[in-house]
């Protein structure tokens, strides 16, 4: 049986579409965009606009992709056991949740791109390209797939593989792998390594650990938590003030999103807890949804915006934060609109989730 609690699950599910919002967030690119009209906001250009984007996307917007990482390897061990039999039911399983899926929406932007192709001039192009090309395009294992979200989907796949193996070692080395873990993630190890880097690796694993070792990660004490948002804020303010001088802080931001990733779920919990929100299963249901089709549109209001508003440090600050708000909502609404019509295809496309 599972020992994930009602409290660790209501947590989870809530959190996946504001996690989702953070990758979106992530995709927003306001500075040094290729604006139509000649318009041109390169970095110096607005300080102000510089602070936002550094801090929504590599302070904020960076801790989506490990923070569903590690709830996916908490997840995958949530029984706190591994066997051969377990672990080959649930990569069965994944085949209809992450492959299907992967190749579905993989080919879906491919034709998506080919016909965007022939009317605009676009930065690569495949066409006249060799097999070679289309391959490594759908693995992305040199770089990121058509779809470029989904190498988080095709690194989820390998990390599934590598967990029976990986059960036995986390169930060996208990203790002491926790700190190992940490400073891999702090150091950022191989985080650029081509097929699979510990970008993925060390959250997946991380949350494993919690889950074999049968630990909860949510902080539920009022005055930890305090400490942690302090300590998060904290964390903030210096990584901007030494990116801003200069000043090479690569661990100090990877120990500021470590920790991040656990503020964020004990905020959650404690929003939850004390009944501030409520878990909204249509929003948890449409993550993966908002996930893969908002690099669809991202860029259109991300190049569009400045035909409506006049570019300054404020207006350009504000579309950082607006876009991924409004392209979020609209797909939500696309995807309730979608199953509405057909639920069985929506179930397919987002892996019977």
């Amino acid at each position: 049986m599972s020992h994930i609690n009602d409290n660790i699950s209501k947590t989870i599910t809530f959190s996946r579409f504001p996690l989702i919002f953070l990758i979106v967030l992530l995709h927003t690119i306001v500075l040094g965009q290729t604006y139509p009209r000649g318009i041109d906001i390169p970095a110096g250009k607005y300080v102000l606009l510089d602070v936002v984007q550094f801090v929504s996307q590599r302070e904020i917007g960076d801790l989506g992709v490990p923070a569903f990482f590690f709830i996916s390897g908490f997840l995958f061990f949530g029984m706190g056991k591994m066997d051969v039999y377990l672990w080959k039911g649930k990569l069965r399983k994944r085949v209809h949740t992450l492959l299907v899926p992967y190749l579905i929406w993989n080919t879906l932007f491919l034709l998506y791109y080919l016909v965007l192709s022939r009317f605009m001039d676009l930065s690569w192009g495949v066409k006249g390209q060799g097999a070679s090309v289309y391959l490594n395009a759908y693995l992305g294992f040199n770089e990121s797939p058509f779809l470029s979200p989904l190498w988080f989907i095709r690194d989820l796949m390998v990390l599934n593989v590598l967990s029976l193996p990986a059960y036995y070692i986390i169930k060996k080395t208990g203790y002491w792998l926790l700190p190992i873990f940490v400073l891999l993630f702090s150091m950022g190890i191989g985080y650029y390594l081509p097929y699979i880097g510990f970008r993925s690796v060390v959250p997946f694993f991380l949350g494993a650990w919690f889950a074999v070792n049968h630990i909860s990660f949510i902080v539920e004490k009022n005055t930890n938590l305090l400490l942690m948002n302090v300590l998060f804020g904290a964390l903030v303010f210096v990584v901007t003030i030494f990116h801003f001088h200069g000043i090479a802080c690569w661990p100090l931001q990877q120990v500021e999103l470590l920790i991040g990733i656990f503020t964020l779920f004990a905020d959650f919990n404690y929003l939850l807890r004390k009944k501030y929100v409520g878990v909204n299963k249509k929003l948890a249901d449409s993550s993966f949804f908002v996930f893969v089709a908002h690099m669809f549109i991202i860029n259109i209001p991300n190049k569009l915006w400045v035909l409506f508003f006049t570019p300054s440090g404020i207006t350009a600050s504000l579309m950082q934060w607006l876009i991924p708000i409004l392209v979020s909502v609209l797909l939500f609404w696309i995807f309730i609109g979608l199953k509405g019509i057909s639920p069985k295809l929506m179930s397919v496309l987002i892996g019977g989730r």
